[in-house]
């Protein structure tokens, strides 16, 4: 996502900061930003951008607690990763 005059950028960032404080040593790195920019990603045509960031943290969470409870289904370079 390009850095927009309304900050989208900096959100982001910040979004993806606050992910990594909560789950970057049980979640790869790379595993971590591709949810977080994936869902950031799907609520980028919002109207209602104040709500943008609680959606997407419920979102972003709730698959990366999924994929600590069920690794094979998501982690880059183990079996049944997705790829894309």
């Amino acid at each position: 996502m390009e850095p927009g005059p309304d900050g989208q950028q900096d959100e982001l960032d910040r979004f993806r900061q606050d992910l990594t404080r909560e789950f970057g040593d049980r979640v790869p790195e790379g595993t971590l930003t591709r949810i977080a920019s994936e869902t950031w990603e799907r609520f980028r045509g919002a109207r209602l951008r104040e709500f943008v960031p609680v959606f997407a943290w419920r979102e972003a969470r709730a698959r990366l607690k999924a994929l600590i409870i069920e690794p094979t289904q998501g982690f880059e370079g183990t079996p049944g990763a997705q790829q894309g």
